[in-house]
């Protein structure tokens, strides 16, 4: 059996195909063989990206029968998801124009326009952007006219679902990151303009849409993984997008993520064009593959909490930065004399309240983390210029 480097490495292959347009690689298409084939299948699976993986093998005729219809089934699916955002969507761009509130679509939404089938970067969720100050009209909008259902808001959206169960994020700020690392990037709205003269659609302009993306590529990836989709993102922005690379890299620079971003560019080169390898090729690959589509327990375990011991995890729940408190508890913002009081009421919320749950099994987590892969994971978050996001986010 191939090692899973190797897998990678072919199903990478297959998305560049896929992208190019051009034939796979002949020398690789003699390598695949059907046990090949199934792991290909597991490891798409885990990054969300069967139906681009299964078409790229279809094409090359490397399917079996048997592979054949378990991948035919994500590809249904896909479409299914596709279709089912592209009229959540529709329905959305309606009722917002009709109430005059502008509004832009994010990431995926808009991005799938860039690739050969919008169908390849189908998502799970449709992430929208209101100004924040209509923000609680276009959520009652949403609730009355399109029947969604609200499922509570977070820092910097409202969460809903469809009637059809897909996930909407109304967003009033672009994530909770912006006050610090989306802050340094510029207002959003200041870098957007209007899909036609009489829309209340926007668009991000080329250059903050590429800054915008490394920025929420660099989040998940300290959160444990971002999967494979980024990479592909930055592919299609670089050969697809009209931006300004010298502003783009500006604004990153600004935000503490120039360094991470170049590195991720050197991968997407390595991978979709025909860019070197870079040095720290197998380690990022390695943490990828265990944190699939979504990231994994030890990368996220290690962005919150470092190498820290179970005890010394309960202790940073507890004792969390004044600045996240006063977010917890808006009664401390202007009664820091409270503090101590309000950390024993945080106390019995870890201990006693909802939360017990998610800390007894992150604790449990933590005490299972490998010290030695936290260290490598932190060194290279240090490399990346990552380590210290919770200080810049």
């Amino acid at each position: 059996m191939i090692h899973e480097t190797q897998a990678f490495c072919y199903l990478v292959e297959l998305l560049r195909a896929e992208l190019s347009g051009e034939p796979l690689d002949g020398e690789l298409r003699a390598s695949v063989d059907e046990e090949t084939v199934m792991m290909l299948y597991a490891m798409s699976k885990r990054f969300d990206l069967c139906h681009t993986v299964g078409d790229a093998l279809s094409k090359a005729g490397l399917l079996s029968a048997v592979a054949k219809e378990k991948f035919k089934k994500w590809q249904y699916l896909s479409f299914f998801r596709y279709q089912r955002s592209e009229y959540e969507l529709s329905e959305m761009r309606r009722v917002l124009t009709e109430a005059k509130i502008p509004f832009m679509p994010l990431k995926g939404t808009v991005l799938r326009d860039l690739y050969p089938d919008p169908a390849m970067r189908v998502s799970c969720d449709i992430d929208i952007l209101v100004p924040p100050d209509r923000a609680e009209e276009a959520r009652m909008l949403l609730e009355k006219t399109l029947s969604y259902r609200y499922d509570g808001m977070g820092d910097h959206d409202y969460q809903f679902f469809t009637p059809s169960e897909l996930t909407v994020e109304l967003h009033f700020k672009l994530y909770k990151t912006e006050d610090r690392v989306v802050y340094a990037l510029g207002d959003v709205w200041e870098h957007a303009e209007r899909l036609l003269p009489d829309s209340f659609e926007y668009r991000m302009s080329g250059d903050y849409c590429y800054a915008y993306m490394m920025a929420h590529m660099a989040k998940h990836f300290h959160e444990g993984g971002c999967g494979v989709k980024p990479f592909m993102d930055i592919h299609v922005m670089q050969t697809r997008m009209p931006y300004d690379r010298k502003e783009a890299c500006r604004m990153l620079e600004e935000a503490g993520l120039l360094t991470f971003a170049l590195a991720m560019e050197k991968l997407t080169a390595c991978w979709f064009s025909e860019g070197e390898k870079p040095r720290d090729h197998d380690e990022i690959v390695s943490y990828l593959i265990e944190g699939g589509a979504y990231g994994g327990i030890q990368g996220c375990l290690v962005s919150k909490q470092g190498a820290k011991s179970g005890f010394s995890y309960l202790l940073s729940r507890v004792f969390i930065p004044h600045a996240e408190m006063t977010e917890r508890y808006p009664g401390l913002a202007h009664r820091k004399w409270l503090l101590p009081f309000y950390y024993i009421k945080r106390i019995f919320s870890v201990l006693f309240s909802k939360e017990k749950k998610e800390t007894r099994s992150a604790a449990r987590d933590t005490c299972r983390l490998d010290v030695g892969k936290a260290k490598r994971i932190i060194a290279m978050y240090e490399r990346l210029e990552i380590d210290a996001w919770e200080e810049r986010a």
